[in-house]
């Protein structure tokens, strides 16, 4: 079987531990997002690498016409609120530092089903039958992620706080 990379795989990983210092990652889920993008500067302790379209100066184009440059991807791996391991391979682009954006298009390509209610939702796994809750705050359906933090960030914050 051919290894390769899926951009945009939401699946399970390796249980995680629960010791040490994490970070939330609040993962905005956007069905008009064409990929899950995330800011430069975020998550920077997975490391990032080039991409075909980040070595081509490739761009995404935002709803007010700004271009933001790809540059490349990073394998996200974390646990979500309801204690799932999770993994999200983002692009990385000079959008707004709170900004990360999980497109609900990618996440139905995994073989997820997306419900959407007033209050949150859940993803659903077609092939393990796994339910993720995700929350609405202030009309944004959000998707938290509590990842390692960085060590060179110095705001820090425990699992659950």
């Amino acid at each position: 079987k051919k290894k390769g990379r899926r951009l945009g795989r939401l699946n399970i990983i390796g249980n995680k531990s629960d010791e040490g210092v994490w970070e939330s990652i609040d993962v905005n889920l956007d069905s008009g997002a064409i990929d899950h993008v995330i800011n430069s500067n975020k998550a920077k302790q997975f490391g990032s690498r080039e991409t075909a379209y980040s070595k081509k100066g490739s761009f995404y184009e935002a709803a007010n016409g700004t271009k933001l440059v790809n540059r490349g991807e990073r394998d996200v791996t974390g646990v979500t609120d309801s204690g799932r391991d999770m993994g999200i391979t983002f692009q990385s682009a000079d959008v707004k530092e709170e900004t990360v954006l999980g497109s609900v298009g990618k996440i139905c390509d995994a073989g997820n089903d997306v419900l959407f209610k007033a209050g949150g939702g859940i993803i659903y796994n077609r092939k393990t039958g796994e339910k993720t809750p995700f929350t609405r705050e202030e009309g944004v359906y959000t998707l938290r992620i509590w990842v390692p933090a960085d060590s060179m960030n110095s705001t820090f914050h425990g699992q659950g706080q």
